[in-house]
């Protein structure tokens, strides 16, 4: 149970005072590595980025799709 919400890293990190909340969003199964532009993204993709800007308050204006320099999408 929870008796309070933290959104700061603690102080105190034992694992008896802390109990982490997950949330589970919808995976991918289509190789993204020959996207070159965001639209080109599946759904589950552009709504994980859109969480992860959502959680973190702070744009995403590059996204990752292979290890080549080349496989960086610009937003």
């Amino acid at each position: 149970m929870i008796d309070k919400y933290v959104d700061h890293f603690p102080y105190n990190i034992e694992s008896d005072n802390l109990e982490p909340i997950y949330k589970e969003l919808k995976g991918w199964n289509k190789d993204i590595s020959n996207c070159k532009v965001f639209e080109e993204l599946p759904k589950e993709a552009k709504d994980y980025i859109a969480f992860i800007q959502l959680e973190t308050n702070c744009p995403i204006t590059r996204v990752s799709v292979g290890p080549d320099r080349l496989q960086t999408i610009m937003r």
